[in-house]
């Protein structure tokens, strides 16, 4: 197999070029761990954040709202000395993914920002910060020798605990129930493109991707992820014109919305949706109808990763906005009909 070198948007400017197995060699494990993620997984470096400051050992990036000043809506900060990540936005506590491991090689940041992490148990991660700040891990397996387990602390200023799924992600909540943070659904990849079965444990504030790779039959190496972030809306305007809000869902928002997740758009979204938007005062039950007909059906992408509430619309008799969806598509005319 021969790599190439190639430049990704906010990833790495350039990949050393070479020839033979994308096993990571001893001599160069953090290349090697590049070259492999990017051969095995390149969508972890599509989405990079674009403009990531790297100062010593930290690395930072922020995203920001138009506006007079702009406004920072979500912040991610690298510490390569303690290899953690930390993410922040406008609601809630901050939170903080830390890659636990023993080092081979002490962790580093690449010119770009990217984290790199070599451990003794044939298991090497690259951290990228994705262009919404969040951040997504990808590790590499090196062998049939590596550990089945990729332990991960996921903590936050507040004390907070972990909870998975049905779908498989992970809730971070705070002593009242809230949502601090979570992390997608995992997800782990040989070197033939074949998935690996995975999932994920958790025990107090530590995280670990099980990926069980000792059964026969996989090629190495094999990639599995953490996807870790806080905000599920990305950009939130409201136009005095068209008596509208606008939102669109983040890129960690739109990850993590499945059939079976669209219940933490209507609780926990809605949460942020209020605590963010502008114009609130003009948030009425309609509004809300609209909110919930758009969670429910935007998995399924007829209501776009943008979606607008316009503040005229009817409420719906006795709050039944299901009622001719496939029809309306969340922008009924009537209280009762479509």
């Amino acid at each position: 197999m021969r790599f190439k070198s190639v430049c990704m948007a906010g990833g790495i400017a350039a990949l050393l070029v070479a020839t033979g197995s994308t096993v990571a060699s001893a001599e160069e494990p953090l290349n090697s761990s590049l070259e492999v993620v990017e051969e095995v997984a390149p969508e972890v470096f599509a989405d990079a954040h674009p403009e990531v400051s790297v100062d010593g050992s930290t690395a930072s990036a922020e995203v920001t709202m138009p506006g007079d000043p702009a406004e920072v809506v979500a912040t991610a900060e690298v510490e390569a000395d303690a290899s953690s990540i930390t993410m922040g936005g406008l609601v809630g506590e901050p939170i903080t993914l830390t890659i636990e491991s023993e080092y081979d090689v002490a962790p580093e940041l690449t010119d770009s920002g990217e984290l790199l992490v070599e451990n003794s148990s044939g298991i090497s991660s690259v951290a990228v910060i994705k262009e919404d700040a969040s951040v997504q891990v990808a590790s590499t397996l090196d062998g049939p020798e590596a550990s089945e387990r990729i332990p991960y602390e996921l903590t936050s200023d507040v004390p907070t605990t972990l909870q998975i799924t049905d779908s498989g992600m992970v809730l971070q909540l705070d002593a009242q129930g809230e949502l601090v943070g979570s992390v997608a659904p995992p997800w782990a990849r040989d070197a033939a493109g074949r998935d690996v079965p995975t999932h994920f444990e958790v025990s107090g504030n530590e995280l670990v991707q099980v990926v069980e790779h000792h059964m026969s039959g996989f090629e190495y190496p094999i990639v599995a992820d953490p996807y870790a972030g806080k905000n599920l809306f990305g950009g939130m305007s409201y136009s005095f014109t068209k008596k509208a809000f606008s939102i669109t869902k983040s890129a960690y928002g739109a990850k993590i919305h499945y059939p079976t997740n669209y219940w933490i758009f209507t609780s926990y979204g809605w949460k942020e949706f209020l605590a963010r938007t502008p114009a609130r005062s003009f948030v009425n039950t309609s509004v809300h109808q609209q909110y919930d007909c758009h969670a429910a059906g935007g998995y399924y992408n007829w209501a776009g990763a943008t979606w607008d509430f316009e503040t005229y619309r009817p409420a719906r008799t006795g709050g039944n906005w299901g009622f001719g969806s496939a029809i309306h598509h969340c922008n009924w005319t009537t209280a009762s009909r479509y």
